[in-house]
């Protein structure tokens, strides 16, 4: 935030997402080939789907982790990139990967899918919402984009995950933010001030302080219960199919941390309706930009496979880019645009 809020290059009033938004923003607008980012929840799919481009999210383990430190969202975060090509987010991955994973070998995954899958298809958001009429307009066009390919689709119910699920996720984050301001506190001469941190992030500290050390077993189990939960029901599938987001881009500020706890809450649901489940379960995922909405946003659309899959999805992103390219649409505040304007 030291230059201010980071603008969508399709709409300028609109946000990238994030936590890798100035990623996505600077790959889309074509400032860079593609960006280093990670998701914890949803970090890499979120701003690549709001900015249309590629965000590939590898297997938990797959790649090297940035460090030594450890908390349970850092055990729930994979390392990447958000490219404007399938070819550079997996000769990325294949650089970063971890070989002491105990998965599959991956490597330079080069080639289209030559298969046909199962895939699996829900429009329910993890907390129980659909999505709007242009999400699901865009999913129905991918729909049938798969099944053109030759992929057996079929639309089930989605999971039934826990109440508890929401509240379980917000402590894993809270206790990560407060091992790090705690860390902070130790290397410095005072601690962290309350000026210092937005509201929201002080009240995820409070909330969790005042549960006492038994939220973060709680939590856990709770993340345990909804790994198993989605396994159960994606199984018998090769790759599961949703969108990536619930809507179109959201308004800059619409995410603020400064709004009180009851109404940013609901909109964090809003926004991370699909993705931090493949965290949960550590399995692999990414957003393919496959549609626009009338307004001209992209629409994301959301992939993912069973640990150590990462090649599956790979040759398929690398079939759906050759069936429906997105490399050469560029949003209008973007670096080829403006020179041929100028």
């Amino acid at each position: 935030m030291l230059e201010g809020a980071t603008h969508n290059p399709w709409s300028l009033s609109s946000s990238p997402g994030g936590s890798s938004g100035g990623s996505a923003a600077a790959v889309a607008a074509g400032l860079v080939a593609l960006a280093h980012a990670n998701d914890g929840g949803g970090s890499i799919r979120i701003p690549a789907s709001a900015c249309g481009v590629f965000g590939f999210k590898p297997s938990r383990g797959r790649t090297l982790a940035p460090g030594l430190s450890s908390s349970d969202l850092l055990s729930m975060t994979s390392d990447g990139c958000i490219s404007r090509s399938v070819r550079d987010s997996a000769l990325f991955v294949s650089l970063l990967e971890d070989d002491s994973s105990g998965l599959p070998p991956l490597g330079f995954v080069k080639t289209p899918l030559a298969r046909p899958l199962r895939i699996a298809s829900w429009t329910r958001s993890m907390w129980g919402a659909e999505p709007t009429p242009a999400v699901l307009a865009a999913q129905q066009q991918t729909l049938r984009l798969l099944e053109t390919l030759g992929h057996r689709v079929e639309q089930l119910a989605a999971p039934d995950f826990e109440p508890a699920l929401a509240d379980a996720l917000l402590m894993i984050g809270a206790a990560a933010v407060t091992e790090i301001i705690a860390a902070h506190d130790r290397s410095r001469r005072e601690p962290v001030q309350r000026f210092e941190l937005e509201p929201f992030t002080w009240q995820l500290v409070d909330d969790f302080a005042e549960r006492g050390p038994g939220a973060l077993d709680a939590a856990r189990q709770s993340l345990e219960r909804a790994a198993r939960t989605y396994r159960e029901a994606t199984r018998d599938y090769d790759v599961v199919l949703t969108p990536t987001l619930s809507r179109e881009p959201w308004p800059i500020g619409y995410l603020s941390p400064l709004l009180e706890r009851e109404r940013l809450m609901p909109r964090i649901a809003e926004c991370m309706a699909y993705t931090p489940i493949q965290n949960v379960a550590g399995v692999p995922a990414m957003s393919v930009p496959l549609s626009w909405s009338q307004n001209g946003l992209p629409i994301g659309m959301h992939f993912a496979a069973a640990r150590g899959q990462d090649a599956l999805l790979l040759s398929l992103a690398y079939q759906l880019e050759s069936a429906q390219p997105w490399q050469d649409r560029w949003p209008p505040y973007s670096v080829p645009l403006l020179e041929a304007a100028t």
